[in-house]
């Protein structure tokens, strides 16, 4: 099986309230016209890589958004995953979340309804262990299924950890002050097999993107270098 992994794109910000820390946005944020970009430019890499599988994306609305840009390329189906939703601040957040038959309406590519567990909103605290601890078990349960390819779209936190759910060591190396950077849209792929350790092949690419669209959220890799 070939794990895809990515991270929203640019999501719209607005004015932040002072102390706020733009790569945690408030509430829920679609894309800017720049995320989209970023999302049309995965779409269209993955299109000429000839990727036809299932997309797994995280109930919000920016990761929803960028799955449908991408899917709108790849002709895919989008399945709202809760497990690998944001990573939730000191005190949580709160928010009207979409349920599943609103997931549905706005993004055509998603196969949801009244049925998807809503609310759904993790509240908190949660550190980088209990975000690993709850995107493990459906990573585990992906593994067991039959599907030959597959593309996960989630945040900062549930990229790290879906990552580390399949190559533990790697994990650790992502966080280190020396890991590439986890940008808006950048591609991780994994290859799992039975009875071998997971392989994980690229970290963070950003090779369909033009340098001067790349972001983490407000930064840009043109102004802080790679």
């Amino acid at each position: 099986m070939k794990i895809m992994i990515t991270r929203h794109g640019q999501p719209v910000l607005g004015d932040l309230a002072p102390g706020l820390d733009h790569q945690y946005p408030p509430g829920d944020p679609s894309l800017t016209a720049l995320g989209r970009e970023q999302a049309s430019c995965l779409g269209k890499r993955l299109r000429l890589e000839n990727f036809r599988g299932p997309i797994f994306s995280s109930p919000y609305r920016r990761t929803l958004e960028t799955a449908e840009v991408i899917a709108t390329e790849t002709g895919s189906d989008i399945f709202p995953e809760k497990a690998i939703q944001e990573f939730v601040p000191e005190g949580g957040r709160q928010f009207a979340s979409l349920g599943g038959s609103d997931m549905a309406k706005l993004y055509p590519h998603v196969i949801a309804d009244e049925t998807f567990p809503h609310p759904w909103l993790f509240t908190g605290p949660e550190g980088e262990p209990e975000v690993l601890a709850r995107v493990r078990p459906f990573i585990n349960e992906l593994l067991g299924t039959e599907v030959e390819e597959v593309l996960l779209v989630g945040h900062g936190a549930s990229v790290y950890a879906s990552i580390g759910a399949l190559v533990p060591d790697a994990f650790q190396e992502s966080q280190s002050q020396t890991a590439k950077h986890n940008w808006n849209c950048a591609l991780s792929t994994i290859i799992c097999r039975k009875n071998v350790p997971a392989k994980l092949v690229q970290t963070f690419d950003i090779s369909h993107m033009p340098g001067d669209i790349v972001t983490s959220n407000l930064t840009f890799l043109k102004d802080v270098g790679s």
